[in-house]
């Protein structure tokens, strides 16, 4: 077949250092749009649906649009970087994760007492789902497991929240809910 239009994807919606050097700099945004394949979009479509409502009231239509880009490019920096300097890589990254995880992040920071269903089954407080979540994709991160995910971009997105919206939501959170 014609690999035309899976070099076209690959130029225009993934990060990695061959894009960024070739000046390709807009897969730092449209990246947030990429997903590897249908399940990849299928769970952070189902991750999106459950938090980003409650996060757009919370935080009105044009500051959830920056977190949610502000998020990936973030985790396309974190992916970048980490790559490069550590695992000495080459790798295309997904923003869309770190997108998502930027919004899991503010969501359980907001809502602490909410809980979350590991594997659909286990209950966990959005308290404690968060830290876990960051350990485990840092854990990943140093591990030497070759994967298909970015945890390295997951962290980027993870931590975003923290200098975007720190104080005033999550002090308010811990008081009202």
């Amino acid at each position: 077949g014609d690999a035309a239009l899976l070099r076209f994807l690959r130029d225009n919606f993934l990060v990695d250092m061959r894009n960024i050097t070739a000046g390709r700099f807009w897969t730092l945004l449209t990246s947030c749009f990429s997903h590897r394949d249908s399940s990849h979009a299928l769970f952070n479509g189902l991750t999106f649906y459950f938090m980003a409502p409650a996060v757009m009231r919370l935080l009105g239509n044009k500051r959830f649009l920056g977190l949610y880009f502000l998020g990936g490019i973030s985790a396309s920096l974190a992916s970048l970087a980490w790559n490069r300097f550590f695992r000495h890589e080459n790798v295309s990254s997904h923003g869309a994760s770190g997108a998502i995880m930027a919004t899991l992040a503010l969501y359980s920071c907001a809502f602490p007492r909410n809980t979350f269903l590991i594997f659909f089954v286990i209950p966990c407080p959005a308290w404690a789902f968060l830290p876990g979540v960051l350990l485990y994709d840092g854990w990943r991160s140093f591990s030497d497991q070759r994967t298909t995910t970015d945890s390295a971009g997951h962290v980027g997105g993870l931590l975003l929240w923290h200098w975007l919206f720190p104080v005033e939501i999550c002090s308010s959170s811990m008081t009202t809910r």
